[in-house]
């Protein structure tokens, strides 16, 4: 979906009563695209938290002597500046810092590891929501981390919003709009007695409740690091 597609909705609803929605001039004035931009990218994030929509894998060399590791491009064997690189990603494709949740945890067979499981010695436990601890790291010995990943942020200085496409299922536009609504009033006093901010942040709850009753939203994006780096068809 392109980014004027989300404007014109904007301008001619949610939008419309602000001065960021441009309706006289029937599209979003140049100089309103930062903040209006700023809503979508905070909307489009809360959206990737509720809904599994992007799923990436990294590949993670293990080191004897780091006992944690974090999904962190500092340590991104491209473009990181630690001394110890293990994150495996490439110039194609580097680690982009868009970690929500990591999920799962692979052997280099594609096995399953034991993750997050307190009784068991052996597992993998997560410290934060990039990083987890390794009982017994090995060198030489890679992992492949597969994680909950949030959109691509959109550029606020972006000047043409019919070239940006946006990274979003056409059944979550509804409540896209909502969220830039319950942002865009959320600084505003109450109209004639009446918090439109409210009013949009309980439209949004409304959207994402149906939307997940009719069960509208599938994965969309499962990007494997290990195939890039090796270069696999």
């Amino acid at each position: 979906m392109l980014l004027s597609e989300i404007f014109d909705q904007l301008t001619y609803g949610e939008l419309s009563q602000t001065i960021l929605g441009g309706k006289a001039g029937g599209v979003i004035a140049q100089e309103s695209y930062p903040a209006v931009i700023s809503h979508i990218n905070l909307g489009l994030t809360e959206l990737y938290k509720r809904f599994p929509i992007k799923v990436r894998e990294i590949e993670i060399q293990q080191y004897a002597a780091i006992g944690i590791y974090y999904l962190d491009s500092k340590y991104s064997t491209i473009t990181g500046t630690a001394t110890t690189k293990y994150l495996k990603d490439s110039a194609t494709f580097p680690f982009k810092d868009d970690v929500l949740k990591v999920t799962d945890i692979y052997d280099k067979d594609g096995l399953a590891l034991s993750f997050n499981d307190v009784n068991n010695i052996t597992s993998i436990i997560t410290r934060d929501y990039n990083s987890f601890s390794v009982p017994n790291p090995l060198d030489t010995v890679a992992l492949t981390v597969e994680y909950r990943a949030d959109h691509d942020m959109i550029d606020s200085a972006e000047i043409d919003p019919t070239t940006v496409d946006v990274e979003i299922p056409r059944s979550l536009l509804e409540p896209l709009l909502n969220y830039v609504g319950f942002r865009a009033y959320a600084a505003n006093p109450p109209i004639d007695g009446i918090d439109r901010s409210a009013q949009y942040l309980q439209k949004f709850e409304a959207s994402i409740a149906r939307v997940t009753y009719l069960d509208l939203v599938n994965e969309l994006e499962r990007s494997n690091q290990k195939i890039w780096d090796n270069g696999w068809p």
